[in-house]
C-alpha cells in the first residue's frame, strides 16, 4: 500500500497519468538500483519505487519547495526514512549527476520537450524512461523528438487511460561524444 497526503503537490494516485506511470514501472518486473522522479510533486512515483526497491537510490526533484515538503510528509507516512531519499530543488540541480536505471517524468508536454537533453542523458545503459502528463495525441511528438535527439533511446510502448497516455522508453546504447 502507498499512502499519499496530496498537500499542494500533484500526485494523489487517482490521476490517470500517475496510475499509468506506476503500471509501466510494475510491469517491468525488474529491480532497479536507482531512480529519479523528475517533477515529483507529492513524491508518489519515487515513494512507490522505494517501496519496491528499498535498497536503491532515489532522487526526488521539483521546482517547488512546498512540493518537497509534501514529499517529506509522504515519505514518513509510508514508514520510509528521509535519509533514504535526496530531495532536490533547481538551485541544487547539479547534484543530479547520476545515471539512473529508471527515470519518471510525469509533467506537461512543454516541460518534457524543454528537458529532453537532461532526461534522455540521465539514463544508464538499459535504463528506462517513463514519460507522462500527456494527452492522447501528444505522444507522437514526444516519441519523435526524444528518439531523434537521442538515437540511443528506443520507444518500447505507450499505455492509455481515458484522455491520457504514458510512454516507456529504454536506453539501448551509449552515444560516443565527439
Amino acid at each position: 500500500r502507498l499512502y499519499i497526503y496530496p498537500g499542494q503537490g500533484f500526485g494523489t494516485g487517482s490521476h490517470e497519468t500517475t496510475f499509468l506511470c506506476l503500471k509501466l514501472y510494475t510491469e517491468l518486473e525488474s529491480s532497479f538500483s536507482s531512480c529519479l522522479d523528475f517533477g515529483c510533486g507529492s513524491g508518489i512515483l519515487g515513494i512507490g519505487f522505494k517501496l519496491f526497491d528499498k535498497d536503491s537510490l532515489c532522487h526526488l526533484y521539483d521546482i517547488d519547495i512546498e512540493a518537497l515538503k509534501n514529499c517529506e510528509q509522504n515519505i514518513k507516512l509510508n514508514d520510509l526514512e528521509l535519509k533514504d531519499f535526496s530531495l532536490i530543488l533547481p538551485k541544487d540541480r547539479s547534484q543530479i549527476d547520476n545515471k539512473y536505471k529508471l527515470v519518471f517524468a510525469n509533467i506537461l508536454q512543454n516541460v518534457l520537450l524543454e528537458e529532453i537533453n537532461f532526461l534522455s542523458n540521465s539514463l544508464e545503459l538499459n535504463g528506462y524512461l517513463i514519460l507522462s502528463g500527456l494527452l492522447v495525441g501528444q505522444e507522437e511528438l514526444i516519441i519523435k523528438e526524444y528518439t531523434e535527439l537521442n538515437p540511443s533511446l528506443e520507444y518500447v510502448k505507450a499505455e492509455y487511460l481515458g484522455d491520457w497516455v504514458a510512454i516507456l522508453m529504454k536506453k539501448t546504447s551509449i552515444e560516443l561524444q565527439k
